[in-house]
């Protein structure tokens, strides 16, 4: 759950966004991938939302389903960006999270890269994507941390 200042700070945001106009909310998130032409593209290719729905999922009620997580019983393999905070969310954090509760979990975390990995670091992503279902041993990769549980 957000902490009262970061819910301040969500409302402030959430405010300001509409005011905006659509065009320069997707201008100010592709800042974002001002490095990355490529994953610029597929997004503004790809965006099936419009204003109205981007602010209702920024208004949405924070998740909080980690409770429930102990229930997955399958290998998991969990992805996530580490080392930005894109939006005011902690992707690492989050995958973190997500990583704790699963019994059977492989965590995956790429530094320097968040939102859309599979887009960002696709290189990467489908081959591990491919062993983990082949189930084998995840290659070590540079600028990604593994971590497994002990079965």
């Amino acid at each position: 759950m957000p902490t009262v200042a970061a819910g301040w700070v969500l409302s402030i945001s959430n405010f300001l966004f509409s005011l905006l106009p659509y065009r320069t909310i997707v201008n100010l998130m592709m800042k974002f991938y001002k490095d990355d032409p490529y994953t610029q593209r597929i997004l503004r290719n790809s965006f099936s939302i419009d204003k109205k729905m981007l602010l209702a999922m920024k208004t949405a009620p924070f998740p909080t389903h980690t409770n429930e997580l102990y229930r997955i019983q399958s290998p998991a393999l969990v992805m996530g960006g580490e080392g930005k905070i894109m939006t005011g969310i902690d992707e690492g954090k989050g995958s973190r999270t997500i990583y704790n509760h699963i019994n059977h979990a492989t965590l995956a975390l790429f530094r320097d890269a968040y939102d859309s990995l599979s887009t960002m670091r696709r290189d990467i992503f489908n081959e591990m994507i491919i062993d983990f279902f082949e189930d084998r041993p995840l290659r070590a990769y540079n600028d990604v941390v593994i971590e497994r549980k002990q079965s």
